[in-house]
């Protein structure tokens, strides 16, 4: 291994807005995303609240999810990968952690301990590396818990009491910001306060509104540097594939394989160690896909998709031209010709 000059590549935004309820998270995150890409793709958890802007703040497409499952996200998640979208907008991602089927309801499943968290460590790392590894712009939201702060204020000669709604911390892990390349708090004033980034021109401002300006304001941020690395979403996204092979192809069923590198068997006690998963039988990836679901990563997960749906197509084909033949041979008598 040998150290080599750094240098900085355009970038696609890991963006995250909290702030409690009527903060105005939802159109903030639509209205940036209306700036920094042409298609946007939204996941909505939060009954629907995302579509009361369409066509008013931005277009997009949505998909609106019951159950806030990891599973649910990720699915979700590849999808807007397959569809080709420029920005991804998860609305929000508080659900992952404390929802319905999320990753607390997880833990509590198997009885709340820490032996618990085995499994759903690896169940909240596998969407932050989905968010992180997908091919365009990603904005999330969260919800903050709430707290009050009461005022009293001196008017004309009059004391006034002001209630202010204050959010505190996001609801989710508490290492996710570290993951984001800007993090802006709202307030129920619709003011931001920056308090993570990793662009300079934003480190600790205060923004009213945020809209178009701070979006030209983050591409040209992202813009600046080398061309991005081919075939990667992110500079930092996790390199753990060392197995690559075309991307964005259309194979000989019709079907376009996934943009990310074929996974391969990384331990030494599996049979097939070392071998790329479209060099194993595609039934031992369909039956992974089936029993392991959980437990993918966002490019695994695409992979096993794509391979499985190869299987079943050319199962189709087998059965067709099995019929064919079986067909042929009623039709001709025992000699070998044709019935007239």
């Amino acid at each position: 291994m040998a150290f080599r000059k750094a240098t900085k590549h355009q970038q696609k935004l890991r963006l995250a807005i909290s702030g409690p309820a009527g903060s105005g998270k939802t159109y903030t995150q639509l209205l940036l995303a209306k700036h920094l890409g042409q298609r946007i793709a939204v996941i909505d958890t939060e009954r629907g609240s995302a579509s009361k802007y369409a066509g008013d703040v931005a277009d997009f497409d949505v998909v609106e999810l019951e159950v806030f499952a990891v599973h649910a996200y990720l699915d979700a998640i590849a999808d807007a990968r397959r569809g080709g979208y420029d920005v991804l907008a998860v609305d929000s991602l508080s659900h992952a952690w404390s929802g319905r089927g999320g990753i607390l309801e997880e833990v509590d499943k198997r009885g709340g301990k820490f032996d618990a968290w085995r499994h759903a460590t690896p169940l909240q790392q596998k969407l932050v590396d989905a968010l992180l590894t997908f091919p365009g712009h990603v904005i999330c939201t969260m919800r903050s818990k709430m707290d009050y702060q009461v005022t009293t204020v001196e008017r004309q000669g009059k004391r006034e009491t002001k209630v202010e709604k204050l959010g505190l911390a996001p609801v989710q892990r508490d290492d996710l910001p570290y993951e984001f390349d800007v993090w802006l708090d709202m307030n129920e004033r619709h003011i931001a306060t920056v308090s993570k980034s990793r662009c300079a021109a934003l480190s600790g401002v205060t923004i009213e509104r945020p809209g178009q300006e701070l979006a030209e304001t983050l591409k040209a941020w992202l813009s600046d540097g080398a061309p991005m690395l081919s075939g990667a979403a992110d500079t930092r996204a996790p390199a753990t594939v060392t197995a690559t092979r075309a991307r964005g192809n259309v194979d000989e069923y019709g079907l376009t394989m996934p943009e990310s590198a074929c996974p391969v068997f990384s331990r030494p006690d599996q049979q097939n160690y070392g071998k790329r998963w479209d060099e194993v039988p595609p039934a031992l990836i369909q039956k992974m896909l089936q029993e392991h679901h959980d437990r993918m990563s966002a490019p695994q997960l695409e992979w096993a998709e794509y391979l499985s749906a190869r299987r079943t197509i050319r199962k189709e084909r087998e059965a067709l031209s099995l019929v064919g033949a079986e067909h042929e041979r009623d039709i001709k008598p025992s000699n070998g010709q044709e019935v007239a």
